[in-house]
């Protein structure tokens, strides 16, 4: 097994409507449309998100996240998916602090297809007193019982991590050094591995920043290798960054060293409108000159609820001009992230610059169900959820569950517009929730 180190080559894009919470992103690739649906709770922390994919107009159901929280930490993380009509549990993630609200623990469950829990993967971490990670550990469970795969220890000057040691099953495999420049900003990394006793170096990345001294101009990776006169730095490949003179980020040149001198590879150009990327353009290197392949245009409509739409399309160099193409479109709103999205040809984010928090329209309980009204999707929140049951107006008995958690989803979307009545079961207490669907 190999731990790889990862330097990225290029800078995140700018976090955009970091005031504002996203509500829905629609996508678009070549293999399928999306959408994704997001809420919040009081504290404005992710409580649901819902993933569904469109079948021609119609939408159907995916997969969903739930997160549950206690004195605002994340206390689990539950991930279900719709298989044959209802939502089964696929896996969980427990989260346990410390007494001074340190990540202490991590567990993950997985769930089989009769919904029985399987212990997967343990990750542990110690602090020193100063609240700084000590070492991390990873295990996983093997007939009944936790078994250690790899650690990770951390040496400190004074507040700045100056190593990360990482071992398997208490062997040293590989160490990375960092150091600092002269205004504590990380200016090198060296990574080494461990052989007959012995480290060795492998690979050496270096940042240079800019004369403000906060934003970086390039980044370097070298290769520790046999040269006629010993071993050596060798220069592997390089990334060039250019910025406005308000340091807006104006271009990306990646290069790879061709023996002697620094070819020409990948690069790209972003333009701005009123201070917001317009666009970005993906260029290739051909014919001693650079040439479009294809531009992901950005589109920005402002008002009390937002809305963001990116499409990607062809340059001459490319394709026929103008059709779609599907491409990388990064994006950072307000901590919505979605490590299965990555690419597409079309996007489009919606969002509210106050809130997408619908309250809970009966008070006085310590279950929140929301949104409500709602369109027939509805969500049950608290801590001690036993069951509930769902009644019409005459009565009768709709339908129920015995197996809520901390975050439940109803699914109402089958029954008629009009006011319901929900009793939820606490461990002492049952409630009285009035919905309305419409």
């Amino acid at each position: 097994m190999k731990v790889i180190c990862i330097i990225l080559l290029c800078l995140t894009f700018q976090t955009l409507y970091s005031n504002g919470q996203v509500y829905r992103i629609e996508l678009e690739n070549d293999s399928a449309n999306y959408r994704y649906t997001y809420w919040y709770n009081e504290n404005g922390q992710k409580t649901m998100e819902v993933k569904q994919c469109y079948v021609g107009t119609e939408l159907q159901n995916v997969s969903q996240k739930e997160w549950a929280y206690a004195a605002g930490l994340c206390m689990n993380e539950i991930q279900r998916e719709w298989i044959n009509s209802n939502w089964m549990l696929k896996d969980r993630f427990d989260y346990v602090y410390t007494a001074d609200d340190l990540l202490e623990t991590i567990t993950h469950l997985s769930f089989d297809e009769n919904q029985t829990e399987q212990y997967q993967t343990k990750h542990c971490m110690v602090y020193t007193s100063e609240g700084q990670v000590e070492s991390e550990e990873q295990y996983t469970w093997q007939q009944g019982v936790w078994v250690l795969q790899s650690k990770v220890d951390y040496t400190y000057d004074q507040q700045q991590c100056i190593s990360k040691t990482i071992s398997l099953s208490n062997s040293p495999l590989y160490k990375i050094d960092y150091s600092y420049n002269e205004t504590n900003k990380p200016f090198r990394q060296v990574l080494q591995r461990y052989v007959d006793g012995e480290w060795t170096n492998e690979e050496r990345y270096s940042t240079y920043y800019s004369v403000d001294g906060e934003h970086i101009d390039l980044l370097r990776k070298e290769l520790w290798q046999k040269q006629d006169s010993g071993f050596a730095w060798v220069n592997s490949e390089q990334t060039l960054y250019t910025y406005s003179p308000d340091y807006l980020l104006l271009s990306e040149i990646y290069q790879t060293w061709e023996t002697s001198f620094w070819g020409r590879g990948v690069a790209y150009y972003y333009t701005y409108e009123n201070g917001k990327m317009k666009s970005k353009t993906y260029s290739i290197s051909l014919y001693n000159d650079w040439r479009n392949i294809f531009s992901l245009q950005y589109d920005y409509l402002d008002s009390q609820e937002f809305v963001l739409r990116a499409d990607a399309a062809y340059e001459y160099w490319g394709g026929e001009e103008g059709m779609p193409y599907t491409t990388f479109i990064p994006y950072a709103i307000n901590g919505v992230d979605i490590h299965d999205v990555q690419y597409a040809n079309y996007m489009e984010i919606k969002g509210d610059w106050l809130s997408t928090i619908i309250q809970n329209m009966n008070t006085g309980y310590a279950t929140r169900v929301y949104p409500n009204p709602s369109d027939g999707i509805f969500y049950l929140e608290g801590n001690a959820i036993a069951a509930w049951i769902l009644y019409n107006l005459n009565g009768q008995k709709i339908t129920s569950s015995s197996q809520a958690g901390m975050l439940t989803m109803i699914d109402l979307s089958s029954l008629a517009n009009g006011l319901y009545i929900l009793e939820v079961y606490n461990d002492e207490t049952i409630e009285i929730h009035k919905i309305i669907k419409h």
